[in-house]
């Protein structure tokens, strides 16, 4: 049996500014200079609250109005560390408000995983509204080589420690004073696959430091207890 379960329209503004030091590492490890983004989007939604059935016999949607504008802010600081060139502190802040607290789960954001906390897990941490800082202390280790593996050559190569807190809360269930806190390990690898292909390797180890649980379908959900393990293997970092 298919139906759709949302349906809506999204009006988006976008601006960035680009001021990172154009350089041999930008892209593996970016020397000075910030980048800046701010999004805001107007959204129209539709989302499913429950089925009935038409007079033919069919089944249909029940949806539920979940309109919200949503304001998104990212930006990221580099600079060398004085006496210390090879060594590179990256400071990134990142912010989500939404309008509208009563919307449906669905539409919170989502601030654990590889693109958020990376010590907890994606849906661990959600809510209408969010903020986070992130702290990396990047070295690079080896630097315009060519080491060749088969098909692969490795050029570049960072080792990086990095600091996060941050949360995601609502109005209802504000936790301003239950920031969750990780620590983590960085290994970064770039160069080519096939002689040819760009390729960007990335090895992550984060643990967290706060402890907490949730209620999920009556079944409480402990958070914070392990760590977490990335690995990306893309183009570009």
């Amino acid at each position: 049996v298919a139906y759709d379960y949302y349906k809506g329209w999204i009006y988006s503004v976008n601006w960035d500014l680009d001021m990172v030091k154009r350089s041999l590492n930008k892209s593996i490890n970016p020397e000075a200079g910030f980048y800046m983004a701010m999004k805001l989007d107007i959204e129209k939604n539709q989302f499913i609250e429950g089925l009935d059935l038409s007079d033919s016999g069919t089944l249909t949607g029940n949806y539920g109005s979940n309109n919200l504008t949503r304001f998104q802010l990212n930006a990221n600081y580099h600079r060398k560390i004085p006496g210390l060139n090879r060594n590179i502190f990256n400071l990134t802040t990142a912010m989500s408000i939404a309008d509208n607290e009563n919307v449906d789960s669905f539409f919170h954001t989502y601030l654990g995983g590889m693109s958020g906390l990376r010590g907890y897990p994606f849906y661990s941490i959600q809510g209408t509204k969010s903020g986070m800082i992130d702290i990396t202390i990047r070295r690079l280790i080896v630097t315009n080589k060519n080491y060749k593996f088969n098909w692969l050559i490795f050029q570049n190569s960072t080792l990086a420690g990095i600091f996060q807190v941050g949360d995601a809360w609502t109005r209802n269930n504000t936790s301003l004073n239950k920031l969750k806190r990780s620590i983590g390990m960085q290994w970064r690898l770039n160069g080519f696959s096939f002689y040819n292909y760009p390729t960007a390797i990335e090895l992550e180890y984060h643990h967290p430091l706060d402890k907490f649980e949730r209620i999920i379908n009556d079944k409480e959900i402990p958070y914070g207890r392990e760590g977490r393990t990335y690995v990306k293997i893309l183009f570009d970092f």
